[in-house]
């Protein structure tokens, strides 16, 4: 055969590849022996039961660091290979892409402002991404103040206030002449309820920067049926920690599930004040002090009235109102940087650093209760959050890239496809 014949076969072989035509070529990649897990004086092993199969790429322009987006993209329920994403449009202002990414097409919803005709609402920090990332809640400003914005691809943004109630349209205010109190506020794991409440005026905050003050309630916002309600009534806390400082609290958790809620809030370790969380129903909220890691990197488990927070690689289980030692669930890497548990406990996906890179790392239990360790993907610098599709045979990867030919952020959704074998004996 010329050498024309072999570069034409060549590039045949690697067009059917390419497509998904040829034969599965595993590129999984195991890079850890066997090691004892001293925690749980156990066995982590490497095991070959998930194989990931295919390796995609979606870069789009991510939305400005400053606006502290944890989260933009969601894997598409209704169809296969498609996306969810929320991003900045190339001649300015936000947009929602639907994107077919194996070809990089995509069709786009502009976020409107709010006016009719208007592109460009202003966005106050954070940018909450709803987990099917068809939603977002932001902060606005008008006349009185901070206003509570949530917009959606096929609905009118709804404007909340404090109370609980939805504003109108109403008037701009120039920036400096509001008065800074803020909301917060977080979409629970489904994505389909928005808690929020708001803060306690800076005036106030400053004489009693030893409470945790919620002067308006706690609310939560319902995208089906657009109903409001109080999840819990106007309370305050004494904190133990320097009355000094202003400490500063972030909802870093809030879920619902069957009437029950719970929020979890982190302070600054410099203020001295525990962290908190909150739970219950629709009466006064049950309070516990803890002792949370920097990055708890917190996931909750409300079906078990639990959540899951990370600790030095160390992923606990820790139930709500119980005080003592958590339950450890596996020892992955004190380098770990992110976790997702699967529904029934039995996985757990990880971001892990190492050196210079981060591996995307699986952990499967067997009924034996051993650990096995596989590496999925090696090199995921910039992961923001991971995502597992229902069937859990797809994870979504969303990162930053560091781009030096781009003025602008740029995003990345990694997406691994992959088989499974049988659970390992």
């Amino acid at each position: 055969m010329n050498n024309r014949k072999k570069t034409a076969a060549l590039l045949a072989a690697c067009a059917l590849l390419a497509c998904g035509c040829g034969r599965r070529e595993p590129v999984t990649m195991n890079l850890e022996e066997v090691r004892l897990n001293r925690y749980a004086d156990a066995v982590v092993q490497t095991m070959n039961e998930y194989q990931v199969i295919r390796t995609r790429r979606y870069l789009y322009p991510g939305v400005g660091s400053w606006l502290d987006v944890n989260r933009t993209a969601s894997i598409y329920r209704a169809e296969p290979e498609k996306i969810c994403l929320f991003t900045e449009r190339e001649g300015g202002g936000y947009e929602w892409r639907e994107v077919h990414y194996p070809y990089g097409f995509y069709d786009a919803v502009q976020l409107q402002g709010r006016e009719a005709g208007s592109v460009s609402p202003l966005l106050i920090a954070p940018i909450a991404v709803a987990a099917d990332a068809n939603a977002i809640a932001y902060q606005t400003m008008d006349e009185n103040g901070y206003v509570l914005a949530v917009s959606e691809t096929d609905k009118r943004t709804v404007f909340l206030d404090e109370s609980g109630q939805v504003l109108g349209d109403r008037a701009m205010a120039a920036e400096g002449e509001h008065r800074w109190n803020h909301f917060e506020y977080g979409w629970s794991a489904d994505g389909t309820m928005l808690f929020y409440y708001k803060m306690a005026e800076s005036e106030q905050s400053v004489s009693s920067a030893h409470y945790l003050s919620l002067p308006y309630g706690v609310y939560s916002y319902d995208r089906a049926s657009g109903q409001i309600m109080q999840v819990w009534e106007p309370l305050e806390l004494k904190l133990r920690g320097d009355v000094s400082r202003v400490p500063a609290a972030q909802t870093v958790a809030a879920d619902s599930n069957e009437g029950l809620t719970a929020m979890i809030f982190l302070f600054d370790d410099a203020s001295g004040c525990p962290d908190v969380l909150l739970w219950g129903g629709e009466s006064e909220p049950q309070v516990q002090f803890l002792s949370l890691p920097e990055n708890p990197c917190i996931q909750m488990a409300l079906e078990e009235e639990a959540y899951y927070y990370q600790e030095e690689g160390k992923i606990q289980k820790a139930r709500l109102g119980v005080t003592g030692q958590p339950e450890l669930i596996v020892y992955t890497d004190p380098g770990l940087q992110s976790f997702l548990v699967s529904s029934d406990g039995q996985k757990v996906f990880t971001v892990e650093k190492r050196g210079d890179t981060e591996d995307i790392c699986l952990y499967i239990c067997d009924e034996k209760k051993n650990w096995y360790k596989q590496i999925l993907y090696v090199g995921a610098e910039g992961t923001r959050s991971i995502q597992l599709s229902e069937d859990e045979l797809k994870l979504l990867i969303e990162g930053r890239v560091e781009s030096t030919s781009q003025m602008r952020t740029q995003s990345q959704a990694l997406i691994l496809e992959f088989y499974h074998e049988e659970t390992p004996d």
